[in-house]
């Protein structure tokens, strides 16, 4: 799985709302966009087309950045229990905030997402909001500021 941390002109992240309507231990997060890569795909083309089908941005594949966070996460998704490999890798748009259609979401997945908002990296640290990597505050710096991440397993209900 190959998932964006998306800065825009100002420097801010998009996050995604998420929630999972079978499981209500797992509650309301807010995540870094991305999903699977397909058969033939690289990390950069899969980038590309996850951002646009989760929020309608056009990203060209020379704009992503080799992953430079790598991490596994166990969690429970629509009563099935999964364990995932990611690599987030970093892209950066042009304008400030720029809006997001949530509509471009695949069928049968919008119910998942309900909201974005571009953060200022200091609010995630700030906030008591619920992010999807749980460490997404903590290690957001150092992944800006080019350090290779290792994360553990990172467990979900």
């Amino acid at each position: 799985m190959v998932r964006v941390v998306l800065l825009d002109a100002g420097g801010r992240i998009l996050l995604l709302q998420i929630r999972d309507a079978t499981n209500p231990a797992f509650g309301i997060s807010w995540e870094i966009p991305g999903g699977g890569v397909e058969l033939g795909e690289t990390d950069a083309m899969a980038a590309v087309r996850e951002i646009r089908e989760e929020t309608g941005i056009a990203l060209k594949q020379e704009s992503i950045r080799p992953s430079s966070w790598e991490r596994r996460s166990a969690y429970s998704y629509r009563g099935v229990r999964r364990v995932q490999d990611e690599f987030i890798c970093q892209a950066r748009v042009e304008s400030h905030a720029p809006a997001v259609r949530l509509s471009c979401i695949e069928s049968g997945r919008s119910e998942e997402h309900s909201g974005y908002r571009w953060w200022a990296p200091r609010e995630l640290f700030l906030s008591n909001e619920r992010f999807y990597p749980k460490r997404l505050p903590e290690i957001l710096p150092r992944f800006l500021a080019g350090e290779h991440i290792q994360e553990p397993l990172e467990s979900w209900p």
